[in-house]
């Protein structure tokens, strides 16, 4: 199963040009964390359809995460396997990325629109990824695994830690530690997903045959981390929950959206890479491309339309609260569609995109 992922591409060259089924992926992921910041549904059911729309909560942000790391990849694919300068000027342009993304991230937060902003643990995984682009494919999935099986120990104990110490002591964490262990995109979990990305980026995603072995692997996954998670949900009394809140190591066994445990970080992780592997199948053929240019135009404006959807919701105030009403949520999609699909027709390149891609390709010609 290993060998079907880290299989190389047929020719040894970044892929040029937009992948359709890469833009459609990511653009799915922006509209469910749109749908998650506001639609309010019960966990998701099987036997009840109405619960369905549970399948954007966490999955989204993990899929935005995989999609990071492939678009590390292309980015860095060539100065990969150049080296010398040219890949040390790739990575001072992902570091530069990543200041931007913070920057925007903060500027987000400051609205305290009550939900959480994803672009802080994005910025601290571009940190990662500016070192990891040049490490070979097998390693990254062992370390993508040993990540997905230490990483949420860890949350689990500084959660507990600063939250929930035991004394009169008031633990007062720093933005760093926050988006590194506590917040609900850890970034030491989170670069599990990134580093699955970069490895799936190197892949010929044209290809019938990887697409079918990305939907295999990832089915795989989900079977393996739904399967152990709903072991673990059903073994563990309901009854063993602390009052004051506190998380118990059995925690560990449990599987739902944002629980940064091993069976959610594998599901899920498969789940993104199945919904990934479905856009790259459709995105190859012609009638799919115009399926898929909806989302695409979403996804390869991605910084900008997720960014936009906080700025909306904190212009709108009551009007966008988190409710079980669809209403708010197809108006929010029905216009990021337009505003996307009608930039990217006018003028190409999102505004947040052109702004950061500029900075980056500045920082990289800084003499060496």
């Amino acid at each position: 199963m290993v060998a079907a992922v880290t299989e190389p591409r047929a020719v040894e060259s970044p892929q040029r040009g937009r992948i359709v089924g890469v833009d459609a992926a990511r653009g799915l992921a922006v509209v469910g964390m749109i749908g998650a910041h506001l639609v309010l549904v019960d966990a998701f059911d099987w036997g009840r359809p109405e619960t369905w729309f549970d399948l954007v909560n966490g999955r989204s942000a993990i899929l935005f995460g995989l999609m990071a790391g492939i678009s590390l990849s292309l980015v860095g694919d060539r100065a990969r396997l150049a080296g010398g300068v040219e890949l040390l000027r790739v990575r001072i342009s992902i570091l530069v990325r990543a200041l931007a993304i913070l920057v925007i991230g903060t500027l987000l937060e400051a609205m305290n629109t009550g939900f959480p902003i994803i672009l802080g643990t994005y910025a601290v995984v571009f940190v990662a990824g500016a070192w990891l682009i040049s490490v070979r494919s097998r390693t990254l999935l062992i370390a993508a695994g040993v990540a997905a099986l230490v990483a949420p120990p860890l949350v689990l104990l500084a959660r507990n830690f600063f939250y929930f110490s035991g004394s009169d002591m008031v633990f007062v964490e720093t933005d760093l530690i926050y988006v590194v262990l506590l917040s609900e995109f850890a970034a030491v979990l989170w670069v599990a997903f990134l580093m699955v990305g970069m490895v799936v980026g190197r892949l010929d995603l044209g290809s019938i045959r990887v697409q079918v072995r990305l939907g295999l692997f990832g089915a795989g996954l989900m079977l393996v981390g739904y399967g152990f998670g709903e072991l673990g949900n059903a073994s563990v009394p309901q009854d063993l929950a602390s009052d004051s809140g506190e998380q118990r190591l059995w925690s560990l066994l449990l599987q739902y959206p944002h629980s940064a445990t091993t069976s959610e970080a594998v599901g899920s992780g498969g789940f993104a890479l199945v919904v990934l592997a479905v856009c790259l199948a459709v995105g190859s053929t012609r009638v799919g491309r115009v399926l898929l240019f909806p989302a695409a135009a979403v996804g390869a404006m991605a910084l900008t339309a997720y960014a936009a959807h906080f700025v909306a919701i904190n212009l709108l105030g009551s009007y966008a609260e988190y409710s079980t009403d669809y209403t708010v949520f197809l108006q929010f999609l029905l216009g990021t569609i337009i505003v996307c699909v009608a930039w990217r027709a006018i003028a190409g390149t999102g505004p947040l995109e052109r702004i950061v891609a500029g900075l980056a390709r500045r920082g990289s010609r800084i003499p060496l």
